[in-house]
């Protein structure tokens, strides 16, 4: 848990999802707690947020806060709310290489927290949901103070009457520029002061986010349990997320046509009797991000594996008090467990020779690069009549995707199909269409056999 300079931060569960309360200590010693920290919490945990996300927010909101009422107790009102929440990024991004004084003060007394682009926006994310939340909230408080139910505390009102105002402003810059341009979307942020990376959805995935394809099965030989093994062999046969995966119950395997069924938790017709031994709360972070069907392709020979590591690992399960596949140690569904602690440091410590033998780095690599490896081998090395190569909208049917351009980040062209059609392309136009694509494509393969035979006797070495 971090430290704060302001608070004092208790664990604690909101609707079933380990979080934690902000408390404040006056100056007399005497404690008193944030409450709309933990309001926030629950609106969060309410509203459906995943697991990761209200993780991310709470922490960067909690930072945030405590930076507040840091800069709050120095300047006082010699600085306004509103130019302390935009000096926030300029900490983040610069820290003590600012140009603002107020910052460098305090640099001085927080010490530096920088973040790279992609984690600020993100960070702002999070303090955008908490200031919409102060705009709502301050709403109830003005009613429940009308109406003689609340009175205001000092300064937790004050924040959350000037967050509000921030968030008014915001609004009202929206509104503006919806009208000057009608037929754009309309923005909720708050933080336009913060410059968001461009989205990266539609760029392909590079070579070094897929797993190596030649030592996907050499992977899961190195995983130290049956269980690991078998969710991994799992993953790397159906192209399912780590989540779905690790969600399995045993009444979506059909043992005698050898057929998996990824479903939606909520959409079950039996969601009590399937979800059997678990509480309302740990059924809320049962997790789901949208399949178009539920049948699954599996991919050999992980398809195999996933069977024969089943069998060993239902050998020796203990009989549990639940339906799920995957449990931890003392019986527990695996998908409580931390995924990090669980189920990463596995996945990293079975990749880590491979890695370390092609020369490539684990750094933010997990179990999601097998869904990767899925679709790139799909997309560019099955066979079909037209030619090499799955076309996206069948790969969409494939995968479970609703949205064929959501597979643009997935699906990465092989750079020697790429190379080859180049090759063809031009060379058709300097011979005037007197040889054939076929004739152009023999060509080009027979000039590119000694490349690949020098290439694949160097691997060989490397094994």
């Amino acid at each position: 848990m971090p430290n704060y300079k302001s608070f004092i931060s208790v664990p604690c569960l909101v609707r079933g999802r380990a979080a934690f309360r902000l408390f404040i200590f006056s100056p007399g010693g005497e404690r008193s707690e944030f409450g709309v920290f933990l309001s926030y919490c629950l609106w969060l945990a309410v509203g459906g947020r995943r697991n990761g996300t209200f993780k991310r927010y709470t922490l960067a909101v909690a930072r945030w806060l405590d930076y507040m009422y840091v800069g709050m107790q120095i300047f006082g009102n010699k600085v306004s709310t509103y130019s302390l929440y935009l000096s926030y990024a300029d900490y983040l991004s610069n820290g003590r290489l600012s140009d603002d004084p107020m910052v460098i003060r305090m640099v001085s007394i927080l010490g530096e927290n920088l973040v790279i682009h992609k984690s600020l926006v993100v960070v702002h994310n999070g303090i955008d949901s908490f200031i919409s939340f102060c705009a709502e909230e301050y709403i109830r408080k003005i009613d429940y103070i009308k109406n003689g139910l609340s009175t205001s505390s000092g300064v937790e009102d004050d924040l959350i009457r000037d967050l509000a105002l921030i968030h008014q402003m915001a609004q009202r810059r929206n509104d503006v520029a919806l009208k000057r341009h009608p037929y754009s979307r309309r923005s909720n942020k708050v933080s336009e002061h913060v410059v968001g990376a461009k989205s990266d959805k539609l760029v392909p995935i590079t070579p070094d986010k897929y797993f190596p394809l030649g030592h996907i099965a050499e992977f899961i030989a190195n995983l130290r349990s049956f269980r690991d093994a078998t969710l991994m062999s799992l993953c790397a046969a159906s192209c399912w997320r780590i989540s779905e995966a690790m969600q399995i119950l045993w009444e979506d395997i059909d043992f005698a046509t050898r057929k998996i069924y990824c479903r939606e938790p909520i959409g079950r017709g039996n969601y009590l009797d399937a979800y059997v031994g678990l509480s309302f709360h740990e059924r809320e972070q049962l997790a789901w991000k949208g399949r178009e069907t539920s049948e699954t392709v599996l991919l050999e020979p992980y398809g195999t594996l996933f069977f024969k590591n089943l069998a060993l690992y239902r050998k020796n399960q203990n009989s549990s008090q639940h339906n799920f596949i995957f449990e931890t140690e003392n019986g527990r569904p695996l998908f409580l467990s931390s995924y990090s602690g669980v189920v990463l440091d596995a996945f990293k410590l079975a990749a880590a020779p491979i890695y370390e033998k092609l020369g490539l780095s684990l750094f933010r690599v997990g179990p999601h690069s097998l869904r990767h490896s899925y679709c790139y081998f799909m997309y560019n090395f099955i066979h079909f009549e037209e030619g090499m190569g799955m076309s996206l909208y069948d790969l969409a049917k494939l995968t479970g995707h609703k949205d064929v351009g959501a597979l643009a980040i997935y699906a990465q062209r092989d750079r020697e199909r790429f190379y080859e059609e180049i090759y063809i392309a031009t060379q058709s136009r300097v011979n005037g269409g007197d040889v054939t694509e076929t004739q152009l494509r023999f060509e080009y393969l027979r000039n590119r056999l000694e490349e690949v035979a020098k290439l694949l006797n160097s691997e060989k070495e490397i094994k």
